[in-house]
């Protein structure tokens, strides 16, 4: 008995160094800014928006083979994205009557990885938002609800880059690039029907295009 624990042990341990020789794990940053790609109600006109918040969280990378460039790429972290909106007519467009919105998310992403090259998805759960006019003034309270009624959970399609710039024995930096597209709707369903009135048509439920710009430091833990 005491020998089959043993021998149990060590092949335990065997697969675990050999698969810790493939997998690595650190932190991101990321800046970005994002545009509304939805329709836009009359009257109104949208443009682009820097974050200002940077994302940050904790990439996993595992390959599937040491010798092979495809593996798997688990990114846990804190998303922001922002848009503009306000009036078209000139005379009324003005700093103090447009509108930024900027809600946050809780995402989790699963991600193919070939040569430096990630296409996944995102999943988002929403945990903040901000809205106000480029002056500066909050404007929230004019939504009548709080996080959880506004923004809705968050399908978003990520196509990337990771680009290594330099290498330890401990790890890789890398320079990452790093494209999105919404494929919900930002504003919660029930929301929408009940309170909205910027945005009365469901093809008005703001979709954000995003681009960022950032980096990572991937740890390799059969180093550590």
């Amino acid at each position: 008995m005491r020998k089959t624990l043993l021998a149990l042990f060590m092949v335990l341990t065997s697969t675990a160094s050999l698969l810790a020789q493939d997998i690595y794990l650190g932190p991101y940053v990321l800046l970005k800014g994002g545009t509304n790609v939805a329709g836009i109600p009359d009257g109104q006109s949208t443009s682009a928006n820097f974050n200002g918040i940077p994302d940050f969280g904790l990439t996993a990378k595992w390959m599937f083979d040491k010798y092979s460039n495809l593996g798997g790429v688990l990114d846990f972290g804190y998303s922001t994205y922002s848009f503009r909106i306000g009036p078209s007519n000139a005379p009324e467009a003005t700093d103090a009557s447009t509108i930024i919105f900027k809600p946050s998310y809780i995402t989790i992403t699963p991600s193919i990885y070939l040569s430096g090259f990630t296409l996944g998805f995102a999943f988002g759960f929403p945990v903040a938002y901000s809205v106000r006019s480029a002056t500066g003034d909050d404007k929230t309270g004019q939504f009548l609800a709080d996080v959880q009624d506004i923004n809705g959970p968050l399908i978003e399609l990520r196509i990337g880059g990771m680009i290594p710039v330099l290498k330890s024995e401990t790890g890789t930096l890398s320079i990452l690039v790093q494209g999105g597209y919404m494929l919900t709707g930002m504003i919660d369903k029930t929301y929408w029907e009940k309170y909205s009135s910027m945005f009365k048509d469901a093809a008005n439920n703001p979709k954000v295009i995003s681009l960022g710009v950032g980096v990572n430091y991937l740890f390799n833990l059969a180093e550590l």
